[in-house]
């Protein structure tokens, strides 16, 4: 740092030419656009150029600017690029091994079927099962070639408490157990006599349907206000046919709520 001139001494001449550019400009630009933390480094320099050359501390101001310069280049070499798109064309990863009912995501995004076509490069594969630990594995795609890997997922030993065998909030979330709830085959009304004293409401059953379309299980969730009209329902409802729930194609067992409506005779 230039020390001030001793008593009786004339002060500091500037030197030829005029205040050096305090690139405060330059400082605020690569504050918005390129290191948010340089910039304002960038920034607090530039400020200080023109009140050190008004002070006549002629050095400290150049060495100011050229602080600011330095930051401002630093600052633009920063820079975050994104990614090049990959090159050349897609390739295909098949799955084997896949557990009935898993949900596959690639990158985060659920995807379809055991047969997928990717960018070329590498991709994050998950796959997740009921019954099984999480299957997550980093998977490289050659341009125009077909990629086959086997999926082997460990047990996590509690199967008969998987997220798809017990009805609850979590049930089916984000399409874990069914892409398609099951549908009965025919219409689920039953009649109420004419003469009846008491209209029924209607009664909505929990039902657990196989993957072969019959009913395995079948409970009152909200009940209607005729106790003889819940069990009718519950009849109906042990030889109810039905178009089982599907998962990535395939028939899987699913629980389902439906209703079953009263009508008059």
């Amino acid at each position: 740092m230039t020390q001030p001139p001793p008593p009786g001494y004339p002060p500091q001449q500037p030197p030829a030419g005029q205040q050096p550019d305090n690139y405060l400009v330059w400082s605020i630009l690569a504050t918005l656009f390129c290191c948010l933390p340089l910039g304002i480094v960038a920034i607090v320099k530039s400020t200080q150029v023109s009140g050190l050359w008004a002070q006549g501390q002629y050095g400290e101001a150049q060495a100011a600017a050229d602080s600011a310069k330095q930051t401002v280049d630093t600052s633009r070499t920063a820079i975050v690029h994104p990614p090049a798109p990959p090159s050349g064309p897609p390739g295909r990863l098949v799955l084997q091994g896949i557990p009935r009912g898993a949900r596959v995501s690639i990158e985060g995004q659920q995807v379809q079927g055991t047969q997928l076509e990717l960018a070329s490069g590498v991709h994050h594969l998950i796959v997740r099962a009921a019954g099984y630990q999480t299957y997550d594995k980093q998977v490289t795609i050659t341009p125009g070639q077909t990629f086959t890997m086997r999926v082997v997922m460990e047990s996590t030993g509690d199967e008969a408490a998987g997220p798809c065998d017990l009805f609850g909030p979590a049930y089916n979330q984000d399409n874990l157990c069914f892409d398609t709830r099951p549908v009965p085959l025919s219409p689920t009304l039953i009649p109420v006599p004419q003469d009846a004293p008491i209209f029924p409401r209607q009664a909505i059953l929990l039902m657990r349907v196989s993957r072969n379309g019959t009913t395995m299980e079948a409970r009152v969730f909200v009940p209607s206000n005729v106790e003889t009209f819940n069990n009718e329902a519950l009849d109906m409802a042990k030889n109810l046919r039905w178009n089982p729930a599907q998962k990535n194609g395939e028939p899987t067992e699913a629980w389902v709520q439906w209703p079953f409506q009263p009508v008059r005779q």
